[in-house]
């Protein structure tokens, strides 16, 4: 089965993607609308019918998904001048699902072997890949991020635990280490780790009746548990910068529970925003190390739509085709440069791109 791309968690792919709808125009002074853009529309391969980019390095190289011709989901591995790469993390997979690539070319993400586990893989840029279980009880394995050290950090079911779910952080070389983001934590889902290897992610705490928090984990092992806003009933935390800058999503109890943005600076200081003043649901996904955010919102008609904001709060709003019944950015590189992905009316088909600033 082909699964739909990361929005809240993996769990929630296929719900989240549901909702689309059509077009509502931009209010003037918020967010400008995308002029003067190159953005390259691409399929994964020509029989495709479903190509879902999840990362982008600072090279430009972009990772992520695709259905092919038989409707197995691979990987792939697209350099900036178009060349694609298919992959199976194993000769036995059954899906392939690739989650991030680090600026040297590697790869790590999840497959489904011949036996239905989920297990986690890395692969470096000459093909050469390492499977692997974040521990030898662990009943499923989904990594997320890799840093440039080749560190990923990811989460799994605990089958010693009774199939709770635990984070992990493996090294380049194997060594891995499990943990709750806190001892009242009821589940654990580490989302991106940085260079310094700060991971960030979000769990849920018992000690607050389940309500999901975000978490900073550093290197040392040392965590601190927040939320985007006092407000916040929700916060899910989604990527974070070399500089230590997180940006993710909450539900605003100020405004009705309503989904909206958030940056964390490193001091903690935390800013909120929403897309454009009539996105229903903002989600960004990814900030890069000049602290812009790509990200993606429904719109008043349950439209998807992406953005690019800047730190200054100027956002740009863009949809990667004329055609596209739907647009969602999924990464930035230190240039700016987004991938995606969008809804293609005329192809009938989900399709990838690259979009390049002025």
């Amino acid at each position: 089965m082909f699964e739909m791309r990361r929005v809240c968690t993996t769990r929630q792919r296929v719900q989240t993607r549901a909702a689309l709808g059509c077009l509502l125009g931009i209010l003037l002074g918020f967010a400008a609308v995308a002029a003067g853009q190159t953005t390259v529309v691409f399929d994964a391969d020509p029989s495709s019918s479903a190509t879902q980019p999840e990362s982008i390095n600072a090279a430009g190289v972009v990772t992520g998904l695709y259905l092919d011709a038989t409707f197995k989901t691979r990987g792939f591995v697209r350099d900036r001048r178009g060349n694609t790469v298919p992959f199976d993390a194993h000769p036995d997979a059954t899906h392939t699902q690739a989650e991030n690539i680090n600026n040297a070319g590697v790869v790590t993400g999840f497959f489904r072997d011949a036996t239905s586990k989920v297990r986690g893989f890395v692969r470096d840029r000459h093909g050469d890949t390492v499977q692997f279980d974040a521990d030898s009880a662990a009943t499923l394995t989904f990594p997320e991020s890799i840093n440039d050290a080749a560190a990923v950090t990811g989460w799994f079911f605990d089958g010693s635990q009774g199939g709770k779910q635990r984070g992990f952080v493996r090294d380049r070389n194997g060594n891995v280490i499990l943990f709750d983001a806190d001892p009242a934590a009821a589940r654990t889902e580490p989302k991106s780790i940085n260079a310094a290897g700060a991971v960030t992610g979000a769990l849920e705490d018992s000690n607050q009746a389940s309500k999901e928090r975000g978490f900073l984990r550093e290197p040392g092992g040392n965590t601190a548990l927040f939320d985007a806003d006092s407000a916040a009933t929700r916060t899910e935390p989604e990527c974070i910068n070399n500089a230590g800058a997180i940006t993710g999503w909450f539900f605003d109890g100020n405004q009705s529970g309503k989904q909206r943005g958030f940056i964390r600076d490193p001091d903690g200081n935390t800013i909120l925003f929403d897309a454009e003043p009539t996105a229903i649901l903002t989600f960004p996904q990814s900030i890069n190390a000049a602290g812009v955010v790509a990200g993606w919102f429904f719109d008043a008609t349950f439209k998807t739509r992406a953005f690019v904001r800047h730190p200054d709060g100027h956002t740009i709003v863009f949809d990667a085709d004329p055609a596209a019944d739907g647009t969602i950015a999924v990464s930035i590189n230190a240039a700016g440069v987004v991938t995606g992905s969008l809804e293609d009316e005329a192809q009938d088909k989900e399709r990838g791109f690259v979009r390049y600033p002025n």
